[in-house]
């Protein structure tokens, strides 16, 4: 007997697969959701990678600073 490699002899009811897509989600509740807390939360975002942009910019320089200073010693 052959051996059948795409199959493991388990036999499927088709009617299984919609039990998954078949669950019912309430829709006509909606959320309120406040634009300020959604802005304010983006304009933190904000500020917080403008601040790690400034401090990787010092630190690069002060590499740049202390190594020209050593080459220039």
């Amino acid at each position: 007997m052959q051996n059948d490699y795409l199959s493991n002899k388990k036999h499927y009811n088709v009617n299984n697969h919609n039990k998954y897509h078949s669950q019912n989600y309430d829709t006509s509740k909606s959320k309120n959701v406040d634009i300020n807390k959604l802005l304010n939360g983006v304009k933190t975002n904000e500020k917080n990678i403008k601040k790690e942009n400034w401090i990787l910019f010092g630190l690069a320089t002060l590499i740049l600073l202390v190594t020209g200073i050593f080459i220039s010693l």
